[in-house]
């Protein structure tokens, strides 16, 4: 990847562009990243496995959800187990927050959608070793 610090790329209203870029090889990484830009609230960019790019700005929320929960669905097969980490993990490349899956799970645990054995987190609290159990 080639840089250069005279990045001629223009941007709305002549404001500055700055560029974060996050090298690692471990699981979280891009979970972590994820965290940081949903936080500012701006566009996202990830570089996942050198090959895929995934671009996208933070919309509606109640449209982003819907989004995850189809994406869920469909990605994962009745009685499929993983922990609530393991499920970020395995989709770390799809444009939504920790706290987006964890109330869209949530959700789906409401609906019958999925059963969530809670082993780490309290009455209704939902961690990262929880294990969720697709139906």
């Amino acid at each position: 990847m080639t840089y250069s610090p005279e990045d001629h790329v223009s941007s709305p209203a002549k404001r500055h562009k700055y560029y974060l870029i996050h090298f690692s090889r471990h699981h979280a990484a891009p979970l972590a990243m994820k965290e940081v830009l949903y936080r500012a609230r701006g566009e996202l960019q990830i570089l996942h496995a050198a090959t895929n790019q995934l671009s996208f700005e933070f919309e509606k929320r109640d449209r982003r959800l819907n989004e995850l929960q189809t994406a869920l669905r469909e990605g994962f097969s009745a009685g499929q187990q993983l922990t609530f980490l393991d499920l970020r993990v395995r989709t770390a490349n799809w444009p939504f927050a920790e706290s987006e899956y964890r109330q869209v799970v949530k959700e789906m645990d409401e609906e019958g959608r999925v059963a969530i054995e809670r082993r780490q987190s309290k009455r209704t609290g939902l961690a990262d070793g929880d294990l969720i159990t697709f139906h």
